[in-house]
């Protein structure tokens, strides 16, 4: 992803991980294409795999997102870059209640990972857990049921 100026400028040697979604605006209204980024693996042409989660998303907060909105080559972007929503466990309702039904794309699921993790391609239990809205119809899943994730999120932080 190239920075103001081209890949030469603020974020060469970038690496993101994150989703490219097609938002609605409005009933009927036109699609506006977003990555969501939710991990930063290398800047400046280092990786950052060996950090905790929470110190990749500070980056991503601080080092990468706002050089790129001071530009203003991002208002004639085709793909917008945003910080991928997140959320402390302790908020396990609040998005199944009513978080899931304002995202204006479609989702999967939810997936809860350690901030203290570092990057590990592909699963792994220890590294978090997953939450998916339909399970795919019998195929093996690893994923939790929506009673037992908010049994989780009850028992941490009641």
């Amino acid at each position: 992803m190239g920075g103001a100026g081209g890949s030469e400028g603020t974020h060469a040697g970038l690496v993101l991980a994150g989703e490219v979604v097609g938002d609605k605006e409005g009933e009927g209204g036109s699609t506006t294409w977003r990555l969501l980024a939710y991990d930063v693996l290398a800047i400046h042409g280092n990786s950052t795999c060996n950090q905790p989660l929470k110190k990749r998303l500070a980056l991503l907060n601080t080092d990468v997102l706002p050089p790129r909105k001071a530009s203003p080559a991002v208002a004639t972007e085709r793909l917008r870059v945003r910080a991928k929503d997140c959320f402390r466990l302790k908020y396990v309702p609040y998005l199944l209640d009513k978080f899931l039904a304002k995202v204006t794309h479609p989702i999967r699921g939810l997936i809860f990972l350690r901030d203290d993790a570092c990057h590990a391609p592909g699963t792994s239990e220890s590294a978090g857990l997953d939450w998916l809205l339909e399970p795919p119809a019998g195929q093996a899943t690893n994923a939790v049921p929506q009673a037992e994730l908010v049994a989780l999120a009850e028992a941490h932080f009641k």
